[in-house]
């Protein structure tokens, strides 16, 4: 069991499970496996704040029509660094983002090579595929 005082700030992360206007899921493929887009802290840098920078910095999508709606789960994942599982905590919000213009771009600098918008009956096919964390976050938002 990680504990929040146990963790150092770069240990903790914010992002989000972004619903466009028709419904589907935004997701993120990083090496190989389906993810959903967050990231570090920057120093004095609220939850939300990251989580919605995250969101932004690695789709492309504008920040113009993101609305953070409410925080929906955390999870606790371990990340490896020079060979050592480093234990971090991810603290999940619900977007909602309200453009029709749904072109995303991939932000290739963090390793992501694809951002796509699935639909919800779509989406257990992409789960089969994915980091741990990604389906407990989306089982929350569904139930």
């Amino acid at each position: 069991m990680i504990t929040e005082t146990a963790l150092s700030l770069k240990q903790i992360t914010a992002g989000g499970l972004v619903l466009n206007v028709k419904n589907e899921i935004l997701l993120i493929q990083k090496k190989k496996l389906w993810d959903l887009p967050k990231g570090k802290l920057d120093f004095f840098e609220t939850l939300e704040n990251a989580a919605i920078r995250e969101v932004v910095e690695e789709t492309g999508i504008n920040e113009r029509y993101l609305e953070l709606v409410k925080p929906l789960t955390s999870t606790n994942y371990f990340s490896k660094k020079n060979g050592k599982a480093i234990p971090k905590k991810a603290n999940w919000f619900l977007m909602h983002y309200h453009s029709y213009d749904l072109e995303l771009f991939p932000d290739p600098s963090e390793s992501i090579d694809i951002a796509k918008w699935v639909c919800l009956s779509e989406i257990s096919s992409y789960l089969k595929n994915s980091r741990d964390y990604v389906s407990p976050v989306i089982s929350t938002f569904l139930s």
